[in-house]
């Protein structure tokens, strides 16, 4: 689910060649019983929910912070040529 965070930021996102791809990994610290069924749906959709959110906001700050590398303008450098223009 978290993989919805992509498309919520990149244009165009999911397509056949661009290898994009989202690790994600969580270790409960202790056994616990097994929560009714709707319950569990639930809190997986939540959880899934707020990992795109965050994925997407984890995008926006790293294009934000991009810096110019090599040739190849950042998203700073446009919005700084908009601020002096």
């Amino acid at each position: 689910m978290a993989h919805n965070g992509l498309a919520q930021t990149i244009r165009p996102a999911h397509t056949m060649f661009d290898g994009d791809t989202v690790f994600a990994v969580a270790l409960g610290s202790r056994e616990q019983a097994r929560p009714d069924p709707a319950i569990a749906m639930h809190r997986l959709s939540m959880i899934g929910a707020t990992a795109a959110s965050t994925l997407a906001r984890a995008i926006v700050k790293a294009v934000r912070q991009a810096r110019s590398l090599h040739g190849i303008p950042a998203a700073q450098d446009s919005m700084n040529h908009k601020n002096q223009g």
